[in-house]
């Protein structure tokens, strides 16, 4: 993909894994949505033949998840979410739908900074069989991802994994006389998306590192007690990495709103690895300067 500017320009690249029962249809149903194709035909929209760059053969980098293995690069999807409209600054998502015990995400390779661009989502329908279709599947990925971050902890101390619980909330009926589910969707479009997204961020501060969660709020909005077994043991302090609204409710049957909801979770997982790099430099430049003055005083001693 060759992106120029009036068109948008891929700045970033993530990895999320969608795991539950319906996985799948959710990422079918994300790369075939009115809300992506919008951004997906801007970006490959063809151009005069004096106006096209030359290609360049650029390498691979780390963190644009070259190599996953090839188990997952087969049944990786890609989608686009815009980052900025102003800059038209873009998203690259690859999406790995995992909704099966054969579908192991455990031997899944991911390095340091892939890692920190990755979000599990853990898709949870109350329509189904929780027991017995969906609690099984969620628990054993939950312990997959729990050995891919022991095996990064081991690597760096500072690692971070971002997971997230995904539950159905039914879309309230609305009658007003006319609706056009498949109506055509623009790319401004996702101007108020973000002028809202803004308000909301400029009231709710970002702390570094990791944020620490009152369950017991939460759970006064729990249907069932395996919902809220299962969200304790997602958001356990022993992993790193939480993010502010661990569970979150959006209608699985519709698409564009799913895509709304991941395009938010793709700029909140932003903001908060910049917060937390912000973070690292200011700990490391204070802990130099202490270093410093300790060495300083020690050797006016002598």
């Amino acid at each position: 993909l060759s992106a120029v500017p009036e068109q948008g320009t891929i700045t970033e690249h993530l990895f999320f894994c969608i795991i539950g029962l319906g996985a799948k249809a959710v990422v079918d149903g994300l790369v075939h949505c009115g809300r992506h194709s919008s951004v997906f035909d801007m970006l490959h929209q063809p151009q005069p033949k004096d106006e096209v760059p030359p290609k360049k053969k650029v390498p691979e980098k780390k963190g644009t998840f070259a190599s996953l293995g090839p188990k997952h690069e087969e049944t990786v999807r890609d989608v686009y979410f815009i980052l900025d409209e102003d800059e038209m600054h873009i998203a690259k998502v690859k999406l790995k739908p995992v909704e099966s015990f054969q579908d192991s995400i455990s031997d899944m390779k991911l390095d340091g900074q892939e890692l920190r661009n990755t979000c599990f989502i853990f898709i949870l329908d109350e329509r189904l069989d929780l027991k017995v279709e969906v609690i099984p599947i969620l628990e054993t990925s939950l312990v997959e991802m729990r050995f891919l971050y022991n095996a990064a902890k081991k690597r760096s101390a500072n690692s971070r994994i971002r997971r997230l619980l995904l539950t159905h909330q039914s879309a309230p009926a609305v009658n007003n006389g006319s609706s056009n589910s498949n109506a055509q969707v623009t790319v401004s479009s996702f101007k108020s998306d973000i002028d809202n997204e803004k308000s909301i961020q400029s009231d709710t501060p970002h702390l570094p590192g990791d944020i620490s969660l009152d369950l017991s709020t939460s759970a006064e909005s729990l249907e069932c007690e395996e919902v809220k077994k299962f969200l304790a043991k997602l958001t356990t302090s022993e992993m790193h990495g939480n993010l502010t609204q661990p569970r979150r409710k959006v209608n699985l049957d519709d698409p564009d709103s799913v895509f709304s909801t991941i395009q938010r979770l793709t700029r909140e997982l932003l903001s908060l690895n910049t917060d937390a790099a912000r973070s690292s430099r200011l700990t490391a430049t204070f802990q130099r300067g202490s270093s410093e003055k300790a060495g300083t005083s020690c050797c006016s001693l002598q």
